[in-house]
């Protein structure tokens, strides 16, 4: 396995990628959420999983 890139490195390699800011209210709180976009992951892949856990955990309330 190689060594985990700093924050700088990291910076670096995605200066030139797009960035999504948008704010987010959530039962009367906001959030800023801060999207960069590096092309690495599945974007459908990922949503489909935080959905699916957001349902099982409002299931258990």
């Amino acid at each position: 396995m190689g060594k985990k890139p700093t924050l700088e490195e990291m910076k670096k390699k995605y200066e030139m990628m797009p960035i999504e800011s948008r704010i987010t209210e959530i039962d009367g709180t906001s959030y800023t959420v801060v999207s960069h976009y590096t092309g690495e992951k599945d974007i459908d892949k990922v949503i489909r999983n935080l959905a699916e856990k957001q349902a099982y955990e409002d299931m258990k309330k």
